[in-house]
Order: structure tokens, then C-alpha cells, then sequence
């Protein structure tokens, strides 16, 4: 949870001065230790991130022209699998895929090719990972943050990095109790 969130708090910041990433993964996630025993999380490789040419609206303004896709499939939201125009909450969905991975072990789609993998992002509704790995017995509050983070529509999935950070937080008081920071 505190890896994310540090992911999530490098993307705000990234949202807030109109940057979107477009190719997050857990490749471009690096982890530094420190003498705590914690991780210090850096978010890499920003080579395919799109600037916006104005000012970031409440939501974000569009960040790259539409028609043009690239990224890696696997972690890729619908809407740019489409070559829609995006914007942060593409981000948002490649962190629910990293957060799925975390939970079941796997990505939640993988086709034999890249365009299969699209295709499976596009229409495929996300599975419950409690149900792709039972033998992680997966808590009902980090299930369910996986499957809104990768909801088909991006108005169904949080629509800040803040807002995906909070419900970590609350998902970890949920489950053990502890005080998240």
C-alpha cells in the first residue's frame, strides 16, 4: 500500500502540472531503500508522457491527440487501447492493473498477442482477483479497489490519484486496523 501510494503521489503531482504518464508499469515504478527499512519510490521513465498544451481543467484537459496509441498493452486503459484522447485517470487504470498483479500474481489480461490484449482490456469486464488466485485469500476491500480501478468507463474509476491513494488507505485501516498515513 505505501509503494502505491507513493506511486499515486508522483502521479498527482505529475497530473497537477498536466503530465501524463502512458506506459506506467512496474518496470518504471524503482524502489529505494532506506536506512528506515522503508522504500523511497521514484516513478521512471517518463519517455512516452504526453504535456498539456493548457492548463489542467478539474479533471484533467486532453493530453495526447486522438488516434495515437502506444504504452505496453498489458497495463493499458480502455481508452487508450481506443487511441482516445486522455487524460490522468488512464493512469489511474495502469496503477488498478499494477494493484491486481500485487493481489493475484498476474496481470488481469493477457492475450496471446498485443492486439488480443487490447482487445481483452476493451471488453472484458475485470475479473475479482479472489477469484483468479484463491490461495492468497485476497481481503474484499483490496478486491474490490482492483476492480473500480480497472472500470471500462473512466468516470467509474477514481478521478484523482488522491482520491486511489485515500481509498488504499482506508482499504488498509479496513482490513488490520492500522493507522494509515
Amino acid at each position: 500500500v505505501d509503494i502505491l501510494r507513493q506511486t499515486l503521489a508522483a502521479l498527482e503531482e505529475a497530473h497537477a502540472r498536466g503530465i501524463v504518464h502512458r506506459d506506467l508499469k512496474p518496470d518504471n515504478v524503482v524502489l529505494e531503500p532506506l536506512r528506515s527499512g522503508l522504500d523511497f519510490v521514484k516513478v521512471v521513465d517518463f519517455g512516452l508522457a504526453k504535456i498539456l498544451e493548457e492548463a489542467p481543467s478539474v479533471h484533467g484537459a486532453a493530453l495526447t491527440r486522438p488516434g495515437l496509441v502506444c504504452g505496453t498493452p498489458e497495463y493499458m486503459s480502455p481508452e487508450q487501447g481506443r487511441g482516445d484522447t486522455l487524460d490522468g485517470r488512464s493512469d489511474l487504470y495502469s496503477v488498478g492493473v499494477v494493484l491486481f498483479e500485487l493481489l493475484a500474481g498476474r496481470v488481469p489480461f493477457a492475450g496471446e498477442s498485443a492486439t488480443k490484449t487490447l482487445l481483452l482490456h476493451l471488453n472484458e469486464p475485470p475479473p475479482d482477483p479472489r477469484n483468479v488466485n484463491p490461495e492468497r485469500a485476497i481481503p474484499a476491500a483490496f478486491a474490490d479497489l482492483a476492480v473500480r480501478a480497472l472500470a471500462k468507463p473512466r468516470e467509474d474509476r477514481w478521478q484523482s490519484a488522491g482520491e486511489f491513494a485515500a481509498a488504499l488507505g482506508e482499504a488498509l485501516l479496513s482490513v488490520d486496523g492500522r493507522v494509515s498515513q
